[in-house]
């Protein structure tokens, strides 16, 4: 008995060490995104662990409750330490009713090949514009989204206005639709293929600047998705994956460090631009707890972390999944509602809606 009651104290407190270790680890990777990916490229994309380590926490939280009741303070320490990196990427809100006057916004990379299909009278659709049109949205950005006329035309008898916007040396196009008028437009230059602009809107009587942003790929080819997913579902030898796993990570962080000064940009805009109400949305290409969403987030409220569920995948291919789609506000806006519209599967990227309601102008002079 006493030999037994020994190996299960040891074996306990291993486990709790385990625990201990992983809620550390867990701290750390939470933050990391913190850090500038131009001085520290690997370490800043350590947050992408973070689920992985939440779970593992989650595990020995439940652990701790069916067999040793008393050691759950350390899964529960370890929550509550991480609660702004737990919240950011798995936030669980109340559901709130939107009051009236809110303006539905939404923002969607359709993915540069704009899948079709034909009808029986072989009229060729858009079913990522289709749904666009059957959103309820006001206000739509969209990146990689190179209008024709022929696919423009779509949504003429919905949206009223409309605008592009493109790098000066090609590359991806953004484009918003719109139900109240455009008034002006801004390039942010982000010296990438990639780029942002930002829309002067007349919504009633306020001018609201929408940013619409498409930063940094991650640059990740075709094989490189397969070969993750490869490793994801196992099966594969050591070399291969950890070979696999040295370039994916050497990829991530190199575009990281690209869009370091690119989301710097955005946010000088931002502040600059501060007195205006605003709306920030687009394919940020990086996940809730990159150094860039936080960059570009400060000072602003994050609407799928106010009021979202769950950790809102918005990219959905080769069994990676994460939320790199992001709609973002200043602080005179307040946000309802927002979700991921995991409905349509066209594009390897999910839309993202959330309803806003603007505070009136008279109502800001007052206060």
């Amino acid at each position: 008995m006493p030999l037994f009651k020994t190996i299960k104290t040891f074996t306990r407190n291993l486990i709790i060490g385990a625990n201990i270790a992983t809620v550390i680890i867990m701290i750390l990777v939470g933050f990391s995104g913190q850090l500038n990916p131009e001085s520290f490229p690997i370490l800043s994309n350590a947050c992408l662990t973070f689920p992985i380590l939440l779970i593992i926490n989650i595990a020995f939280l439940f652990f701790w409750i069916l067999f040793y009741p008393k050691g759950v303070f350390v899964s529960i320490l370890g929550l509550i330490i991480s609660y702004v990196p737990v919240r950011t990427y798995c936030p669980l809100n109340m559901k709130s009713d939107k009051p009236r006057g809110c303006i539905k916004v939404m923002t969607y990379n359709v993915d540069v090949s704009m899948k079709t299909e034909t009808d029986a009278q072989g009229k060729v659709t858009y079913p990522a514009l289709e749904f666009i049109g059957t959103s309820g949205a006001h206000v739509v950005c969209v990146q990689e989204a190179y209008m024709t006329k022929e696919k423009a035309i779509n949504l003429r008898h919905i949206y009223e206005y409309a605008d592009t916007a493109r790098n000066e040396h090609g590359g991806s196009c953004l484009t918003l639709f719109s139900k109240y008028p455009i008034i002006n437009k801004e390039h942010i230059r982000l010296n990438s293929l990639n780029t942002c602009a930002a829309f002067y809107l007349k919504i009633n009587e306020d001018t609201v600047i929408v940013v619409n942003c498409h930063l940094e790929s991650n640059q990740l080819s075709l094989q490189d998705r397969e070969n993750f997913e490869k490793i994801a579902e196992g099966g594969q030898d050591r070399k291969f994956a950890g070979k696999e796993s040295k370039q994916l990570l050497e990829k991530l962080a190199e575009a990281a460090k690209i869009r370091a000064p690119q989301a710097r940009k955005v946010a000088a805009y931002i502040r600059e631009h501060s007195h205006y109400p605003m709306i920030v949305c687009g394919d940020f290409n990086d996940n809730p707890l990159s150094y860039a969403r936080h960059t570009i987030a400060e000072g602003l409220t994050d609407c799928y972390v106010t009021t979202g569920n769950g950790p809102g995948w918005t990219f959905n291919r080769n069994r990676i999944r994460v939320r790199i789609d992001h709609i973002l506000c200043s602080k005179d806006i307040t946000p309802y509602k927002c979700r991921v519209e995991n409905k349509i599967d066209v594009s390897d990227h999910h839309p993202v809606s959330c309803w806003l309601k603007i505070e009136p102008k008279s109502q800001k002079i007052n206060n």
